[in-house]
């Protein structure tokens, strides 16, 4: 279980902000409501499960007119999607969603972090300096180093 505030969760799940408040709206699970002062708090896990209820639900609709058909159809389609996934697993094809939600995580952590340090490290080559072109420069410089040590940590936990 990782706790994540609003914005750590929408870039989690690649969405906007407003695509979070619509989906709270929905019923998506919080740890915490945000109000003035106090920020969203959002069990990823819990967020996980109610995205896959969501999408089962969006999948099978209303059952209750499907035929006999087409529900032993769907159990056979269910059934063979898990005989799938056992074997993905025993290959090494799929990670379990712990080892996911963790690496989300510390990505969404080291990425944060990394970015917040761009002004910190710019700031003494900075000072004093007039000339726009050159703190552009600086900038976007620290900017792409940064990024390049996220890609570079992606490609790290990829390899283990």
């Amino acid at each position: 279980m990782a706790k994540v505030n609003r914005a750590e969760l929408a870039e989690i799940l690649g969405v906007s902000l407003p695509t979070i408040t619509s989906k709270v709206n929905k019923g998506m699970p919080y740890l915490q409501r945000g109000q003035r002062g106090k920020e969203w708090l959002f069990d990823t896990a819990a967020v996980y499960e109610w995205e896959k209820e969501q999408a089962i639900l969006n999948v099978t609709g209303d059952l209750s007119a499907v035929t006999d058909d087409e529900l032993r159809r769907r159990k056979l389609a269910a059934e063979t999607t898990l005989v799938e996934l056992e074997a993905g697993k025993k290959r090494g094809d799929l990670l379990p969603k712990e080892e996911i939600e963790k690496f989300l995580s510390d990505m969404a952590i080291s990425t944060r972090t990394r970015l917040l340090l761009v002004p910190r490290r710019c700031a003494a080559q900075l000072t004093g300096n007039n000339d726009e072109v050159a703190i552009r420069q600086i900038i976007e410089e620290e900017q792409l180093e940064a990024l390049t040590d996220v890609s570079n940590m992606i490609i790290d936990e990829n390899s283990d």
